[in-house]
This record gives C-alpha cells, sequence and structure tokens, in this order.
C-alpha cells in the first residue's frame, strides 16, 4: 500500500500537537507510573522544546499521510539524524499516528514504510524509534517490518519481604567498600560506553563521556551517595563474585533502577547472577520500594535471558532498521 507524504502545515500541526502532547502523557504515564498531571505537564514541556518553531523547527520533518486518491490517513514526525534520540547516524520517529477512523487497514505500515523511503532519499542510513511496552500491535508492526531491538526497560513489582528462599541463597549481598568500586568504575565506564555505542549508534567518545556523566550525576558521594545502594556479591566463602549497583531513584515515582549487575569471569554459570538479582529484590522491597527497573542492551544476552524469567515485564524498548539510501520505490 503506497502512502504519500506531503508536508504539515502550520494549522495542520496546531490541530493536532494537543492530542499528540495528551497522548504522549498517557503512554509514559502507564510506562513509568507516573500520575497522569505530571505526565501531562513532561509531554507539554518536550514537545515544546522539540517544536520550538512549529514545523519549521530544525532538523525536525513533519508530514500528512494521504493515500493514492489523496485521502488523509494519519500524520508522521520525524527527526533527522543528529543531536537527537537517534544519534548522529539514524533518523528517529518522534511520532506516528493513524486517523481513528482509518485503523485496521495497513496505514501504520504505509507510513512506515513511506518514512523509510524519505530518509533513504535523504541518505540517512538507519531509522530508530521507541515502542512502550502496552503497545504490543505496534512492537508487532515494526518487527515483521524488520526493526531489531537495540535495548529494553524492564520493570518488576516488588511485593513482600522477598521470594521464598531467598534465605537459602548461594550468594549474600555486602557494603562495597570505597577501594573496590574505585577499582571497578573504569571497567564498568568502558563496558557500559561500548554497549551504549553500539545500541545508539554513537561515537565512542561520546559514550564514554555519557557514563562519566551519569557516574558524577548518581556517585557524587562514592559508596556514600545517598540515591545509590552498591553491594559486593559474596560467595559461600565470603569471597567477592561479582557487584551490583542501585539507582534509588529510578523514572517512576518510588521505583528503583538496577543499573548494573555482574558476576566476575570464574564465577559465572552457577546462579549467582539469578541470586543476587532475587537478594537485591528482597532488600529493596524492605526498604518499602514498590518497583525495580533494568536497562538491558540487546548485546548482553545473559541480561536478556535472566530478567524476563524473574518476572520483569517489558516497559518500553529501543528498535532500529537499517536503510537503504538507493531505494526508490515503497510497496
Amino acid at each position: 500500500m503506497t502512502i504519500s507524504l506531503t508536508p504539515m502545515t502550520q494549522a495542520e500541526l496546531d490541530r493536532r500537537l494537543r492530542e499528540a502532547v495528551e497522548h504522549y502523557a498517557q503512554a509514559i504515564a502507564e510506562a513509568r507510573g507516573l500520575p497522569l498531571a505530571e505526565a501531562m505537564a513532561e509531554s507539554d514541556e518536550q514537545h515544546r522544546l522539540a517544536l520550538p518553531d512549529g514545523v519549521r523547527s530544525p532538523g525536525m520533518l513533519l508530514f500528512t499521510g494521504r493515500t493514492a486518491a489523496g485521502e488523509e490517513v494519519g500524520w508522521l514526525w520525524l527527526a533527522l539524524p543528529g543531536d537527537r534520540a537517534g544519534g548522529p547516524e539514524r533518523g528517529w520517529v518522534y511520532d506516528i499516528e493513524v486517523a481513528a477512523e482509518q485503523r485496521g487497514k495497513g496505514y501504520g505500515r504505509g507510513l512506515m514504510l513511506a518514512a523509510e523511503h524519505e530518509l533513504a532519499g535523504r541518505g540517512v542510513g538507519a531509522l530508530g524509534l521507541n515502542v512502550h511496552g502496552y503497545n504490543t500491535t505496534a512492537m508487532r508492526l515494526y518487527d515483521s517490518l524488520g526493526f531489531e531491538i537495540t535495548a529494553q526497560q524492564l520493570v518488576k513489582p516488588l511485593g513482600g519481604a522477598g521470594p521464598a528462599g531467598s534465605d537459602r541463597s548461594p550468594v549474600s549481598l555486602a557494603p562495597m567498600p570505597a577501594d573496590e568500586l574505585a577499582r571497578r568504575l573504569p571497567l564498568w565506564t568502558e563496558e557500559h560506553a561500548r554497549a551504549e555505542a553500539a545500541s545508539r549508534g554513537i561515537p565512542l567518545d561520546q559514550a564514554r563521556e555519557r557514563a562519566a556523566e551519569r557516574i558524577r550525576k548518581d556517585l557524587p558521594d562514592g559508596v556514600s551517595s545517598p540515591d545509590a545502594l552498591l553491594r559486593r556479591v559474596c560467595g559461600a566463602d565470603g569471597g567477592t563474585v561479582g557487584w551490583a549497583w542501585v539507582r534509588l531513584r529510578g523514572d517512576g515515582p518510588g521505583r528503583a533502577a538496577l543499573h548494573h549487575l555482574e558476576i566476575d569471569p570464574g564465577h559465572r554459570r552457577r546462579g549467582y547472577g539469578r541470586a543476587a538479582a532475587l537478594l537485591i529484590e528482597r532488600e529493596l522491597a524492605a526498604r518499602g520500594v514498590p518497583e525495580l527497573e533494568v536497562n538491558v542492551f540487546a548485546g548482553n544476552a545473559a541480561a536478556r535471558g535472566l530478567f524476563p524469567g524473574l518476572g520483569y515485564a517489558v516497559a518500553g524498548q529501543q528498535m532500529v532498521k537499517p536503510l537503504r539510501p538507493r531505494e526508490r520505490d515503497v510497496r
């Protein structure tokens, strides 16, 4: 199905923008457990910053989608590569909307194919997007179009004092000494930077700076940082077999984020990662934390296998598809 894109007028954007702000607010409220009023304020601010000059905002492309007969079926908001969500090499889908009366007719696929065609014609090498976990219809569409997952945000409710059997865990948790944190952070910085560079398509040096900024922001006082929970993972003999870093304030109200969990080489494939994750959940639940989130890069096969098996559900995911610049026809 061929969908043509025509540049959106300011009047068309003005007509659609309020609904777009409301839809995005509802999505982030559900994905992150935010009160709707707070989500609305955040959505409104993000839209205002992204579109300071309306349809002429730098780096943004806004289109109305139409059939061959000229019938309007929806609209599309794309970002060109740059300092945007997609990074310097990728375009990004900010929003795609099929008109309510036109849904179920394949127009969402048509709009996405038109977006790929538009960006490929401009020499853009890849297209990325974010999809919320509840939107399984969109996930299936993007998967069928050849988009691949680059990162996922997973969330799990924490109830009670922890899972049954935690007292028989093969590992235990202990506070992390300052000297051990100082030794581990440079290794974490490089590992995290390489994973993020591959996931987001950004230069490695930029990813390293982002990792360093994360440390400055979340660990200003090292092991004494008020919003950080840093733990050694200890084996049966008390020796260190890994470590964990939890941000006590995640993206949602009362939500914590498991920022890093690693079992050291030589101690893997013994169930220590699973056991440590359960103990972290138990400690957070005892502190009254209602939910725990974790971000998993696509290249981390161990984490992608571990957390869904522990009951974590997808709250959102980023996906990317390479584009063929010489492609001319959209079918």
